[in-house]
This record gives structure tokens, C-alpha cells and sequence, in this order.
């Protein structure tokens, strides 16, 4: 009972005396981007949603704010292309767009729709789109908007993380005094010598120098 009580005290006197740092974890970075809509009767993109994302932890992001398009538009049958911004490293250079398209229609009844983000594991967004359908007898089609601090929480919107592609094959040709053989590097970063002409067809040669010795010229 005695140790037990000792070692008690002795794990409270470590985390009075530890830093901060070493007991409360930090909680991992968030990025903001801004989803905009451009219909054909606005000459500037209009705000459709501030989102809130963390690529390698999902469970972060929210839905800051939404605004749908106005309800005069439910029975439009005009296209309009939600966009994003791309990253530039020139702040003062022009905004650059990279959109899709839907319809104005499907942000009202009877269609239900998410937004959709896709994203690098940087933290970079690539693009958004707006995904509807026809919403069923338990789900009602009207999307409200949501103000700042209003958001409903986690799965507001579909978050996409862009994944690694294969890493393709690096040949670097063999320095003279090496054999001539090429050097092929994989995916693990290993060399594996590639094989001469002579290692992958010797058999060949053998069956032709088996064929010239054993036809030869008839008896005289």
C-alpha cells in the first residue's frame, strides 16, 4: 500500500515540475480557404463557403460559413462554375480560377448537395465541386446558409487528399570500365545493374554455333 502511495506522489511531483510543452500536446494546424460560385449574371465571383481543413486529420475540418445561391434560381436552368483560388507566390499577381460546373438548380428543393475539396497533404487546394441529388423522403432538399460560428461541425463537406503517385525509373548510363552495363534505380532507391546483351541471349549463341558444327558438308 506504501509504494503504492509513493509511486502516486512521485508521478504527481513529475507532472507538476515538467514543462508545459511535455503535457498538453499541441493540436495540429488548420487552413482556411473560401469556395467561390460564379453564375453567367455576376461579373465577380460570388462567396459560396469558408471551410476549414487539415489534410492528415480529417476529423478538424468544419464548414465555416454557407451561402447559397438566392432561391429565385431553383427553377433556373443556368449553369454556374464554383471555383477556387490557386496558391501563387506572387501576392500581387492576378487570382487564378480553376472551377467546375453545376447547375443553379441543384442548391434547392428537391435536389441535396455536398461541396467537395480536394487537396494536397501540404495543405494546397487543387479544386471544389458541388455534388447534388435528389434528396429522399428523410432528408429535405433546402440547403440554409450558415453563418460564421453557426457551423454544424464535422462532415459539413467532403475533404479529398491528393495521394502520391509511382515514382517512375531512373537510367543513368555506366561510366566507361564498368562493363557497359546500364543502371537502373527503383522505387527503394536501389541499383540493380542491368543485364548485357550477351547475359540475356547467350543461349542463342549456342544454338546457332550447335547448328554450324552439325551441318556440315556430306561424304564424299
Amino acid at each position: 500500500m506504501r509504494s503504492l502511495i509513493s509511486i502516486s506522489l512521485s508521478l504527481s511531483l513529475l507532472l507538476l515540475f515538467c514543462p508545459p510543452n511535455t503535457v498538453v500536446a499541441s493540436s495540429p494546424p488548420t487552413y482556411t480557404t473560401t469556395i467561390h460560385h460564379f453564375p453567367p449574371s455576376s461579373p465577380t465571383p460570388l462567396p459560396l463557403a469558408t471551410l476549414s481543413f487539415n489534410p492528415l486529420h480529417p476529423t478538424l475540418s468544419k464548414l465555416l460559413s454557407f451561402t447559397p445561391p438566392s432561391a429565385a434560381a431553383s427553377n433556373s436552368t443556368e449553369l454556374t462554375r464554383i471555383a477556387v483560388v490557386l496558391a501563387s507566390s506572387d501576392p500581387s499577381a492576378t487570382p487564378r480560377y480553376r472551377t467546375t460546373l453545376t447547375s443553379l438548380a441543384s442548391f434547392h428543393t428537391p435536389y441535396k448537395g455536398r461541396l467537395i475539396l480536394v487537396v494536397t497533404r501540404s495543405g494546397d487546394v487543387l479544386g471544389a465541386s458541388w455534388r447534388a441529388g435528389l434528396a429522399t423522403a428523410q432528408s429535405s432538399g433546402e440547403h440554409k446558409a450558415v453563418k460564421p460560428n453557426e457551423s454544424k461541425g464535422v462532415g459539413d463537406f467532403d475533404l479529398l487528399v491528393q495521394k502520391e503517385g509511382p515514382k517512375p525509373f531512373v537510367e543513368s548510363i555506366a561510366l566507361k570500365g564498368t562493363g557497359g552495363a546500364r543502371v537502373v534505380v527503383g522505387e527503394d532507391g536501389e541499383q540493380v545493374e542491368e543485364k548485357t546483351l550477351f547475359q540475356k541471349y547467350w543461349w542463342v549463341l549456342i544454338g546457332v554455333a550447335f547448328l554450324a558444327m552439325t551441318s556440315g558438308g556430306g561424304d564424299k
